[in-house]
């Protein structure tokens, strides 16, 4: 399995930087067209969804560790790796 890491350091209040990633209105904005779903717990799948086309869930994952306005950490696989399709709610 390949593992990568990203950090990232915005220059915005924290509120509205996890309102950002978290809001999928949001996400479709700044985050290629696609739709974040997730519980934001522990164990909960997250979900990237295209609004429209051939692969409507893009990427699927994990929330490994999440701080409600602070770090969050998640598994991540394209959905071109595999046929496995997502649900978050």
């Amino acid at each position: 399995m390949r593992t990568s890491t990203c950090s990232l350091y915005i220059a915005a209040d924290p509120a509205r930087v996890w309102r950002a990633i978290t809001d999928p209105g949001f996400t479709r904005r700044f985050y290629l067209g696609l739709a974040v779903e997730s519980q934001w717990i522990p164990g909960a799948p997250i979900v990237y969804r295209a609004a429209a086309g051939p692969v409507p869930d893009v990427l699927h994952g994990d929330i490994v560790h999440v701080e409600e306005g602070g770090c969050w950490c998640t598994t991540c696989t394209p959905a071109s790796a595999s046929n496995k399709k997502c649900t978050a709610g």
